[in-house]
């Protein structure tokens, strides 16, 4: 049995290798709640984005990981109707609060009003 533990011992050390010479050179990655955190966006947007494939993500052991950098992107690239349609979608579930920020309606009012509340 100890040659068998040496064994798994040097699995676990050559996989924690590959993936942090993985993670070195692609990272970094972040859980969706800490991407969560740093974009200001809700986990249930970026959690309903990474489900439609709007960001791209790195599965592994049935966690989802993102770049922050991957986040500004998609953010960057979506329109603002686009957004609406995301929002209205979501606003079909009981939860709408839970998945905007506490400042969401301030920040797009000029989207949907044409007017700028944060002036």
């Amino acid at each position: 049995m100890e040659n068998q533990l040496q064994i798994e011992r040097s699995v676990a050390s050559q996989a924690t290798q590959i993936a942090e010479k993985m993670l070195a050179e692609f990272g970094p990655f972040v859980s969706l709640s800490e991407a969560a955190n740093k974009t200001g966006v809700s986990l249930k947007i970026l959690t309903n984005a990474v489900a439609q494939n709007r960001i791209p993500v790195f599965k592994l052991l049935g966690r989802v990981w993102v770049r922050v950098s991957a986040v500004q992107a998609y953010l960057e690239t979506t329109s603002p109707q686009d957004a609406l349609s995301a929002i209205l979608e979501m606003s079909k579930s009981p939860t709408l609060q839970d998945a905007m920020p506490a400042d969401f309606a301030l920040q797009h009012d000029h989207y949907l009003y044409g007017t700028d509340k944060t002036e």
